[in-house]
C-alpha cells in the first residue's frame, strides 16, 4: 500500500470527476490487511478521495463488527474485498464497487478455472496490478462517480 501511496499517479479524468462532486459523500471501504487486492486498490481509493473535501472515508475490517460485508456480498454469496460503498450524507447508497476491476476479475476467473495454485494466482494478479498502475481502478471509479450529485 505504501508503495502505491508514494508512486501512484491519478489520471486527469479521475481528478476532473472528483472536482464535480459538490455534496457530501461518505465512502466506506471494507477491507482486511491480509487482502492482496486491497494492497493495490485501497491506496488509489484513498488518493482519489483526498481530492475532494466533500468526501469522508472510513475503513472497516470485513471480519469485525459491524460486519457490514453481509449487506454487500459479491454475487449474493461471497465476502470478497475490498468493497467500496459510496453513500450520501443521509447514509443512502449511491454506488457500490469491488472487489477488483473487471479486467482483473477476468484474469482471476481464468486462473481459477485452470485450478492454478494459490501462489500462481497471487503472482499473476500482482503482475496485472503492477502493469495496470491503477488505471482500470480509476477508469471504473470515474464511471461510478458520475452519479446524481443531488442525491
Amino acid at each position: 500500500m505504501n508503495r502505491w501511496l508514494k508512486t501512484g499517479i491519478l489520471s486527469e479524468d479521475i481528478i476532473a470527476v472528483m472536482n464535480t462532486v459538490k455534496t457530501k459523500q461518505n465512502w466506506i471501504v471494507i477491507t482486511e490487511p491480509w487482502c492482496g487486492d486491497a494492497a493495490h486498490i485501497v491506496p488509489f481509493i484513498e488518493m482519489i478521495a483526498q481530492k475532494n473535501e466533500q468526501i469522508k472515508v472510513q475503513y472497516e475490517l470485513r471480519d469485525s463488527q459491524p460486519n457490514r460485508i453481509e449487506q454487500y456480498l459479491t454475487n449474493g454469496k461471497s465476502k470478497s474485498i475490498p468493497k467500496l460503498i459510496i453513500q450520501n450524507e443521509n447514509g443512502e447508497d449511491l454506488a457500490v464497487w469491488g472487489p477488483r476491476p473487471a479486467a482483473c476479475q477476468v484474469v482471476y476467473d481464468e486462473l481459477h478455472a485452470q485450478n492454478v495454485d494459490f501462489e500462481t494466482l497471487k503472482t499473476e494478479l500482482q503482475h496485472w496490478y503492477n502493469k495496470d498502475e491503477g488505471n482500470e481502478i480509476m477508469k471504473e471509479l470515474s464511471a461510478l462517480l458520475n452519479i446524481p450529485k443531488n442525491s
